[in-house]
């Protein structure tokens, strides 16, 4: 966490483009190791009708993240508005954009702090001090259930590209449309997205676990179901309407839908997989949904825009073009998976409650 954050900060000091895209990707090394850890922590600490709820109080993070640093981006927007440079002791003169990196990146070096303070859970499932399976077991357990992971993956990469394309150009609509200023729609939409997906990831993660203790092991995809359900008529009516505040309260409802499904989607792979090789099969998801969300997301609607519409003022036809498909296609793969995915809970339950041999 420190390393990213170190990294972030940095980006504010690049002077050339291969060196802000060398800490970029260092950036996504950092981030990419904690998620898989963190998701595996979490599984040994709680109970499983609580994991889902504790998995989404980690992932609500994302959406604190996000909003607050599109708030903060708005603010220095605002305050470099009146000034084109800042002046930084022992760094000089900066521009708004440095000082966004490093106002948002040097706080995580103190934060990093705190990871010293967690205590590791007693590992359960794991007999010993096991290490990880080899990759051939892990992969032979994916291909043994094909479906299960197929639909799920790709389902939730699907609700992520929505969801990113959506957070790169929701600021870009109100700008063009509406006419809002940069610093406008990164303060508004900031406090959006930090209130609504925060709330919406909690009540996720509330919901799958009610669910399933009432029995429903599949109650993590259809948390994501119901959120691509509401997701689809919302996504609509905050990019097509005419009227400001009337889409933005849309977009509200859509926010919060759309952080219904982070938390629920790690936990149910978490719950899909032996304990052992939950570190790798958490690191195939996330590499999956953000290679499908970040990756094509909101290049998505930047080329629906450019060679669909050709007209950068529709940006937002691109943007329901490009998210309701893709959360139509994630209703479609999430439901298709409900069956596979009880097949692999019941495959892991009863290997769990068979008596030891030998």
């Amino acid at each position: 966490m420190a390393f990213w954050s170190l990294l972030t900060a940095a980006c504010g000091l690049a002077q050339r483009y291969w060196q802000l895209l060398l800490l970029r990707i260092g950036v996504g090394i950092g981030e990419a190791s904690l998620s898989p850890a963190a998701y595996s922590l979490i599984m040994d600490y709680f109970p499983p009708g609580r994991r889902s709820l504790a998995i989404s109080v980690y992932s609500m993070s994302i959406y604190l993240g996000a909003g607050l640093a599109l708030l903060l981006g708005g603010v220095v927007i605002q305050v470099t508005s009146l000034a084109p440079t800042i002046s930084v002791p022992l760094l000089g003169a900066i521009r708004g954009w440095q000082a966004v990196m490093l106002a948002v990146g040097l706080p995580g070096v103190f934060a990093a702090l705190l990871l010293l303070t967690v205590r590791e859970p007693p590992r359960g499932g794991i007999a010993g001090r096991a290490g990880a399976p080899p990759v051939r077991v892990v992969t032979a357990y994916l291909r043994a259930n094909v479906r299960t992971f197929t639909a799920h993956n790709l389902g939730f990469a699907l609700l992520s590209l929505a969801g990113y394309g959506a957070s790169a150009w929701v600021p870009t609509l109100y700008i063009r449309r509406f006419g809002w200023t940069a610093a406008e729609a990164g303060i508004r939409y900031g406090l959006l997205v930090t209130l609504c997906g925060t709330l919406g990831t909690l009540v996720g993660g509330w919901l799958a676990d009610r669910w399933r203790r009432r029995g429903l092991v599949d109650a993590n995809l259809r948390v994501g179901i119901v959120a691509a359900l509401g997701m689809v008529p919302l996504g609509l009516a905050y990019t097509l309407s005419s009227r400001v505040w009337l889409s933005f309260g849309f977009l509200a409802g859509a926010q919060f839908l759309a952080g219904m499904p982070w938390g629920v989607a790690a936990a149910a792979i978490q719950e899909a997989v032996p304990a052992s090789m939950r570190g790798q099969a958490s690191a195939l998801y996330l590499f999956v949904i953000n290679l499908i969300g970040l990756g094509i997301g909101p290049t998505a609607v930047a080329l629906a825009t450019d060679q669909l519409f050709r007209n950068e003022q529709l940006v937002h036809y691109s943007l329901a073009l490009v998210t309701v498909t893709a959360q139509v296609g994630a209703l479609i793969l999430l439901g298709l998976g409900l069956g596979p995915f009880r097949h692999t809970m019941a495959r892991i339950q009863a290997t769990a409650s068979a008596p030891a041999t030998g």
